[in-house]
């Protein structure tokens, strides 16, 4: 699905995930889509029961969770449950601004 290259080399296009590029700031203005592998990536990771802390972790690592992209994490971390099918725990879904990220990797995925 992702990183297959076409016959003239160009890459093929990967799907992106993780908002719908418009109203992703908790219903504000904002864009927290990203490319698929991101996402699968995340999902892989609560679908074989990583913790909490290192599948947050690993969300972290493609944007600094600073007041500026901390929605974007939470975007993905929800996209990502969503596809690994795995229950929602108030504490890490319900994240709002002003939270630390150490009280979000407290909760399980389930």
């Amino acid at each position: 699905m992702v990183f297959q290259w076409n016959a003239d080399g160009t890459e093929f296009s990967e799907l992106n995930f993780g908002g719908i590029g418009q109203t992703d700031i908790y219903g504000t203005v904002g864009d927290s889509r990203t490319r698929a592998h991101h996402i699968l990536g995340l999902a892989e990771a609560m679908a074989r029961g990583l913790t909490a802390e290192l599948v947050i972790t690993q969300a972290r690592a493609h944007a600094v969770p600073t007041l500026v992209n901390e929605y974007k994490v939470v975007n993905w971390l929800r996209a990502a449950a969503i596809l690994a099918h795995r229950p929602r725990r108030k504490r890490l879904f319900d994240y709002r601004p002003g939270w630390t990220f150490a009280a979000a990797a407290a909760a399980s995925f389930g």
